[in-house]
């Protein structure tokens, strides 16, 4: 069939066989897009309000076809999938927004988006753990699928019933315990691995420890702006709340990390990693990290063979990275 004589409707529906035929060659395409993001920054006039529009086109598209793969070849349904759908939006176009309002209107336009964003975001996080009894949110809540497993006709989406980390769970549905958990040989048993029994009063005690660590989390970028705007931008107070949120929240669930499944456990690994960025945000970069990381960039550039080639980007555009309030606290 001749595709100019084919409708709209037509179009579409061989989009989508073909992205849920070749999700592998689909994924090649996908990174090549955003790459050029990569590329154009720098390069060209207006470079970074394009490169992040180029980027959010990618994985908006990424989204839209991973879509199109979970209703062809996967039968799970997730809740809430449509306001997960809607922060993943956010999160990927938060950046350009940003850059695009201050291109537009400057200072203020840019922290009236900022506010708008954080505000949505906040809700629409505190709906999916209220609502739909979502422990911890992931960043993105609906994170790209594994397209090489998904070629390889793999199961990559996580039952509704999520095992705990001393245990995964095959294709087929059987539970399997890890070596490591496992215990020694005359005191094995066979039945399915099992978290430690809890009591009624225990397991509500653990949910309202839970859920107030996870509003912690999820409104301390609010508490962050609002103390930006009682105490100033440069003000130590707004950095010091905010790392007591996180840190405040990361203990919390620390004290029942047995109760906590796998993929719950990478989401607070990296929330913990997180924590380094401090260092990159304001005032504490003016202060002390700004000249240290430069003396450390420019030392490893003159003193390791190649290294310039990263180190001195690095130094050009950490200064832009640093005064984009989505690049530092997004999270």
């Amino acid at each position: 069939m001749n595709p100019s004589s084919m409708s709209v409707a037509e179009l579409f529906a061989a989009y989508k066989t073909w992205i849920s035929s070749n999700p592998q060659l689909t994924s090649d395409l996908e990174t090549t897009v955003k790459w050029v993001s990569y590329f154009l920054a720098g390069r060209v006039q207006n470079s970074s309000v394009l490169s992040e529009l180029v980027y959010l086109l990618s994985n908006l598209l990424v989204l839209f076809n991973d879509r199109i793969i979970r209703s062809a070849r996967l039968t799970t349904v997730e809740q809430g999938k449509r306001i997960k759908t809607f922060i993943t939006v956010l999160e990927y176009s938060e950046v350009f927004l940003e850059i695009a309002a201050r291109k537009l209107w400057g200072n203020r336009g840019r922290w009236a988006i900022v506010v708008i964003v954080q505000f949505f975001k906040c809700v629409s996080r505190l709906v999916v753990l209220l609502k739909y009894k979502e422990k911890i949110t992931k960043c993105p809540p609906i994170a790209p699928l594994q397209r090489s497993k998904i070629a390889n006709g793999a199961q990559v989406e996580t039952p509704a019933a999520e095992r705990y980390s001393h245990s995964f769970t095959l294709s087929s549905g059987r539970v399997i315990r890890t070596i490591s958990a496992a215990p020694p040989l005359h005191c094995r048993t066979w039945t399915a691995p099992q978290p430690p029994a809890l009591s009624e009063a225990e397991e509500e005690t653990l949910a309202i420890q839970h859920t107030s660590a996870e509003v912690i989390y999820i409104t301390k970028p609010m508490i962050h702006l609002a103390s930006c705007l009682v105490f100033g931008e440069t003000s130590w107070k707004p950095w010091m709340f905010s790392l007591l949120m996180d840190i405040t929240s990361l203990q919390m669930y620390r004290k029942s990390e047995v109760h906590v499944t796998k993929k719950q456990r990478l989401e607070l690994s990296r929330r913990a990693l997180c924590l380094l960025f401090y260092i990159l945000r304001s005032p504490f970069y003016e202060k002390y990290s700004k000249s240290r990381l430069h003396i450390l960039l420019e030392g490893l550039s003159n003193k390791i063979p190649l290294a310039h080639h990263i180190c001195r980007p690095l130094q050009r555009y950490i200064p832009e990275w640093q005064a984009i309030y989505f690049y530092m606290w997004s999270s």
